[in-house]
């Protein structure tokens, strides 16, 4: 009696599930464009300095090296027309590898591992030839301090001065003397102010506060001709900034610039032809979009960009050189991680 009872139920339940599985709307598979052909090479058919330019557009240019994960939150830099990528997460993994990209050849070439701890969410910047990259944290919230340098002359790694705490969920840059660090997440709560690093002597200083003294998680922050242009971020777990801001190094004082079309963070900025081009961010709450905008310094206001036809995308980041801007990877709506490149012409 037992056994045929347990049959029965048995036979309900897989009845029941397979009713479920006609009647359930299954979740659209998704558009064609954004999972390009995965390529079993490190280099597109045609290198991109041989593939048309038209201001505005995006073309898909190849797949990342199959032994080079896709990710989301990878950390980006630029030095000398090659554009340096690593670290980031997927799932559950996270990674310590770097990686160069030149975009005269197309080609991909792993380098050095980075030396500390696999690590989400840190932050770089350039000073001359060397990158600098440090922070982040491990997945489960526990922030770090350490700070390392990448010689991309002696393609090395060394220690230098750990941070003044332990953050993760920074955005940092550099006017070509000093790094610039701002937000970011602490065990205390998020951070409002801006670190300046001195390679010279290696050491950090507390330089300045970001107007009201709003602590925020994954803010932006970019140099450009003696300013600081930085802004938006997430204060909370649902509610993120559209605020926008200009700090003037040479005499400390902030100026407030038009917001941001929408809240935002985890954007990824870039400056090309007097343009902010500020990519793949998360809207609220968690929502995804392939719409991007541009700040133009001329006019003083933010213009819509193309489309990004990879489809809607966070964490969206790369490099530019020449006019033109090299992003992929990052995670889409249905939680994947392409492995794919592409260019936007800025020119």
């Amino acid at each position: 009696m037992v056994r045929n009872l347990r049959n029965m139920l048995a036979a309900g339940v897989l009845t029941y599930l397979f009713f479920l599985n006609c009647v359930m709307v299954q979740p659209s598979n998704p558009p064609q464009d954004q999972n390009p052909p995965n390529g079993d090479t490190t280099q597109p058919s045609e290198p991109p300095p041989n593939i048309s330019c038209s201001t505005g557009t995006w073309t898909y240019i190849g797949s990342i090296p199959n032994s080079m994960p896709g990710r989301n939150n990878q950390v980006t830099a630029t030095v000398n027309g090659k554009i340096y990528m690593g670290l980031g997460n997927t799932n559950d993994l996270v990674f310590n590898d770097w990686w160069m990209f030149d975009p005269q050849t197309g080609q991909w070439t792993r380098l050095p591992d980075f030396p500390g701890k696999p690590r989400d969410l840190a932050f770089s910047f350039v000073v001359g030839h060397v990158i600098y990259v440090g922070g982040g944290d491990s997945l489960r919230y526990y922030p770090y301090a350490d700070f390392y340098a990448y010689d991309t002359q002696s393609n090395s790694w060394k220690s230098v001065a750990s941070l003044p705490y332990e953050l993760s969920s920074a955005s940092a840059t550099s006017d070509g003397q000093y790094g610039y660090v701002f937000g970011g997440e602490t065990y205390m709560g998020y951070e409002a102010r801006i670190l300046r690093y001195d390679p010279t002597n290696d050491q950090w200083s507390v330089m300045d506060t970001v107007p009201g003294g709003a602590g925020r998680r994954a803010p932006f922050i970019i140099y450009d001709s003696g300013y600081l242009y930085l802004g938006t971020g997430r204060i909370n777990t649902t509610d993120y900034l559209s605020d926008f801001y200009r700090y003037q190094l040479s005499t400390g004082t902030w100026e407030l610039l038009p917001d941001h079309p929408y809240p935002v963070y985890e954007a990824w900025p870039v400056i090309v032809n007097q343009k902010l081009y500020l990519l793949g961010g998360h809207k609220p709450v968690a929502e995804f979009t392939d719409q991007y905008y541009a700040y133009n310094f001329q006019t003083g206001s933010w213009e819509a960009i193309r489309s990004f036809p990879g489809g809607p995308r966070n964490d969206l980041r790369g490099g530019a050189d020449q006019g033109r801007i090299y992003v992929g990877m990052g995670v889409t709506p249905y939680l994947t991680f392409p492995p794919d490149w592409w260019m936007f012409c800025a020119q």
